[in-house]
């Protein structure tokens, strides 16, 4: 069935687009025109994935299938997770044992990393708690992309690397090397794994200049494609080189902020 005209997606997109009212409010009787807005009860846009997945009940009328991760069950609704994932949808509708059962024990994930997973399934998008710090964010970003080649997950994920650049242009130290392995694991995803060498640039040259340790030199060497991929945006920052003589400086262009950075 076409996913734009499949009834349990509609539903679904539908639902949440509302707010969530209790069966026996006397509001929630009246007819959708003169239902008002509760201010204090937010839009599940709005939620972080941990409350987000509480919201499951709203679905139970539609085909399910159970998931675990770490002995927490989750249930979902089985046409909107297959029509999203490969991985899902040969393991419920291939003959596996999972097809007969209609459930699954996922052990390659964190419960918090697989939430994110069924956000990003209902909504194309991924919203954190307020409180989350960037430091825990850019891990569960990094393991959310890991899970997401893994189950063969539908993009663009534009809106996630986003996250990731608007993080680091703000605070470049937290790209740790641990993030460099995990992006130049996944071959298929071309945006993270420049995302990540662009943010490596400036650094690099830095190091070229004025010498001493590199945890970047390390993963150039160890992750393949990782060197070519930060060399040829060093060539590309190299070309914008900009040079006062009145004052002495040298400068180039940041790739992934686009400042211009004294040598």
């Amino acid at each position: 069935m076409d996913q734009a005209t499949d009834p349990d997606k509609t539903l679904i997109r539908a639902a949440l687009q509302s707010t969530t009212y209790d069966s026996s409010d006397r509001d929630a009787q009246r007819p959708a025109k003169r239902q008002m807005l509760d201010a204090h009860k937010p839009l599940a846009d709005d939620l972080p994935a941990s409350e987000f997945v509480k919201m499951m009940h709203y679905y139970r009328e539609c085909e399910q299938v159970t998931v675990t991760v770490n002995d927490t069950s989750y249930k979902l609704p089985k046409s909107l997770v297959c029509s999203e994932s490969t991985f899902f949808n040969k393991a419920f509708n291939s003959g596996f044992l999972e097809t007969e059962e209609q459930k699954l024990s996922l052990t390659e994930c964190t419960t918090e990393t697989f939430e994110l997973v069924v956000q990003w399934v209902y909504r194309h998008k991924l919203t954190f708690d307020i409180a989350t710090k960037k430091e825990k964010m850019v891990d569960l970003l990094f393991d959310f992309f890991k899970l997401a080649d893994l189950l063969g997950l539908g993009g663009p994920f534009s809106t996630v690397i986003s996250m990731l650049t608007t993080i680091f242009i703000d605070n470049g130290a937290l790209l740790l090397p641990k993030h460099i392995r995990i992006a130049y694991q996944l071959p298929n995803n071309y945006d993270l794994r420049q995302l990540v060498a662009e943010a490596c640039v400036s650094k690099y040259i830095r190091f070229l200049r004025k010498g001493g340790n590199s945890k970047i030199q390390k993963e150039m060497d160890a992750c393949e494609g990782f060197k070519k991929d930060v060399l040829e945006g060093v060539a590309g920052a190299l070309k914008s080189i900009e040079t006062s003589y009145n004052s002495y400086v040298v400068r180039f262009t940041c790739p992934l902020t686009g400042d211009a950075i004294d040598l």
